[in-house]
């Protein structure tokens, strides 16, 4: 391993905000204060654990970007994986196959959509050695398109959207 892990007890706290005890709320659905303490918690899982042990060379074919929360999809993309992460190599819940469903079934997923040459961060660094911020610009989902039809456009909800049963 080339770098160092960081200690368990630094990463293994269950430390995701929380849906009254219904498990953890994922960050897209969240607003401040909690959205910024889980992204402060999420960049430092990202830096201390996945970072380090995971991300490879930046290339064109796998670009990386180093400010990703800038990044809507990457930001997305990599609290699922850390939620996962949490609930698979939690020692008092997981088995001993869990940690490698984590990697199979959603850390490599993640990363090739994350790192793929169309994905979230293609606009971002590509070289090591020359560091690349460009936030793609996009129209946001909530947003009217002059040419959309009135019957087409998305209504706007003031509660977030839950998918827990």
């Amino acid at each position: 391993m080339a770098a160092e892990s960081p200690p368990p007890d630094d990463l293994d706290e269950d430390t995701s905000a929380t849906n009254n005890d219904q498990g953890p709320v994922f960050i897209l659905y969240l607003d401040e204060p909690d959205l910024s303490r889980e992204l402060d918690l999420l960049k430092k899982w990202v830096a201390d654990l996945l970072t380090p042990t995971y991300l490879h060379e930046p290339t064109p074919d796998h670009p990386w970007c180093p400010q990703w929360w800038d990044h809507d999809e990457a930001v997305a993309l990599l609290h699922g994986i850390w939620l996962a992460w949490q609930k698979l190599t939690d020692p008092q819940s997981c088995d001993f196959t869990d940690p490698d469903r984590w990697h199979f079934d959603n850390l490599y997923p993640a990363l090739d959509r994350l790192r793929a040459a169309g994905g979230p961060l293609q606009r971002c660094m590509t070289d090591r050695n020359k560091p690349t911020h460009r936030p793609a610009q996009h129209v946001r989902w909530t947003d009217e398109l002059p040419h959309q039809p009135q019957h087409m456009s998305v209504p706007l909800t003031s509660q977030p959207i839950t998918h827990r049963t």
